[in-house]
């Protein structure tokens, strides 16, 4: 027998057998990672997470009449929401809030037994008033008062980015604008705008915090008339500029729209981005002639900012009035900072009946920059402002941001910086609406690839952890022992 050919077939065999475990972990790996992406999967970190509510719920429900009752159906079982770690954060939420406030009941149904106990609240009303049917699963919670009810998924109640990741759980404030919701006697209607290359990626949280705010969300074309139940217009981050009618011209354009319904006592709310291509132009003269004039020049702060090219900033709290109320909201609670990133200069100034004020400001040591080149540096520039107008019993508002990272999922999300609640205390100073500012978010590690079911992820994570790199281990073992005792 040929020693030689033995020896390099058991060579040419083990080197096989490792190149063969090695693609094995790679496939196994990359049709994991294909599943994650297409089915949202998820692999929590840790299991036990505990999470006490604060003081804010005190804020939020302490005018709830007497009499009033909201009932919260979970559509499984108890022990069966006990046994995962993460959903069982909702129930202990729900509880925490029921122990504080007497009017609070909590059920559990088991919607295949009993599917009558849930069968009243498989449909609700849009804003614009169609019918919707919404179908319930072991997965529903149902908040429900005598006057409303709404349908969510344990998933509602933690925070998601752009792609499907969840990073915190903020159950407490969506409980509370949940039980506020379905008190309430009728829901103002906030409009998007969505014809100008609005772009509404990195908004969910955004529009997460205006419907706990107590808002329904609706689509708008500025083409046409604003309905009457719309409180709220907002134009995030356009490219193009709106229009405006030709001079002279009877015919209504989008800015006469905006304008007619600014003067009859709405709320307008812009975000724009110094770096957009268009001038806007129209836009910017609505704005102007409301005492919020937005500079296309860049503010940049090496002294006082997150990053090390001096864009990313962190603000302070103006002085005015209205910026008065919206931080003592705020400072019953925290004592953070909003953050901003490339934003422009606002210069605020009373024009007519419109008095505008600053929010939020950079630092005194803030410069600002045109196409690259330092044009002041005075500093305490406003990047977040509101101009208001009293006629009669109507108040007309105008928020101003110049920066679009005021309203981005990463800042609202985050524990640390106070965009949410910024802008919360802000949409409460001018509405009257009782926000749910005070709650905090309690962040969860989680991996991008993993997570599946929870029972289904750890049993996957075992498998890339431990079985797999130990058959590499051996088969490397058996290979180089094979290699030295040829």
């Amino acid at each position: 027998m040929d020693i030689r050919r033995i020896t390099e077939n058991r060579r040419a065999i083990g080197t096989a057998m490792l190149v063969s475990v090695l693609l094995l972990l790679i496939l196994v790996n990359v049709i994991i990672n294909a599943l994650a992406t297409r089915f949202s999967w998820y692999l929590y970190t840790k299991e036990n997470y505990e999470h006490e509510i604060g003081d804010a719920s005190w804020a939020v429900l302490d005018d709830v009449p007497e009499g009033e009752r909201v009932k919260v159906i979970f559509c499984t079982a108890e022990e069966k929401i006990e046994a995962n770690a993460v959903n069982r954060l909702v129930l202990n939420t729900v509880r925490q809030l029921a122990e504080r406030h007497d009017f609070i009941d909590i059920e559990f149904v088991n919607i295949y037994l009993h599917p009558h106990k849930v069968r009243p609240y498989a449909s609700y009303t849009d804003a614009s008033g169609e019918t919707v049917e919404t179908k319930i699963t072991e997965s529903s919670v149902i908040f429900a008062s005598g006057k409303d009810h709404r349908v969510e998924s344990f998933s509602t109640f933690f925070t998601w980015d752009a792609s499907g990741t969840s990073s915190g759980y903020n159950g407490e404030e969506i409980a509370l604008s949940l039980i506020r919701w379905v008190l309430a006697d009728s829901h103002p209607v906030v409009g998007f705008t969505n014809t100008h290359g609005e772009n509404f990626e990195d908004m969910i949280a955004f529009v997460t915090s205006l419907v706990a705010s107590g808002y329904n969300i609706t689509m708008l074309d500025l083409g046409e008339e604003i309905p009457e139940n719309v409180a709220m217009v907002v134009v995030a981050n356009p490219r193009w500029d709106l229009e405006a009618s030709a001079e002279g011209s009877d015919v209504s354009a989008e800015l006469d729209r905006l304008a007619e319904f600014s003067d009859r006592g709405g709320t307008v709310f812009v975000s724009l981005d110094p770096y957009a291509k268009s001038d806007l132009t129209g836009l910017r003269a609505f704005l102007s002639e409301r005492g919020l004039t937005a500079s296309q020049e860049v503010i940049r702060d090496t002294e006082n900012s997150l990053t090390t090219d001096g864009y990313t900033l962190i603000t302070d709290a103006a002085d005015g009035r209205f910026a008065s109320v919206v931080f003592d909201r705020i400072n019953e609670f925290y004592s953070s900072h909003a953050i901003v990133r490339e934003a422009s200069a606002i210069e605020c100034t009373p024009v007519g009946d419109w008095q505008a004020e600053p929010i939020l400001l950079s630092s005194p040591n803030a410069e600002t920059y045109y196409r690259g080149e330092l044009t002041d540096s005075r500093g305490s520039y406003p990047v977040f402002a509101v101009s208001r107008r009293a006629a009669g019993e109507q108040t007309s508002t105008v928020f101003l941001t110049t920066s679009v990272y005021l309203l981005a999922n990463d800042a609202l999300n985050s524990g640390t910086y106070l965009n949410r609640a910024t802008l919360m205390a802000s949409f409460e100073a001018a509405s009257g609406l009782r926000m749910p500012v005070g709650c905090t978010i309690l962040t969860i590690g989680s991996d991008r690839l993993e997570g599946l079911t929870i029972g289904t992820a750890r049993w996957y994570a075992a498998l890339l952890t431990a079985i797999l790199p130990l058959s590499v281990a051996a088969v490397g073992t058996v290979v180089l022992v094979r290699r030295k005792f040829r």
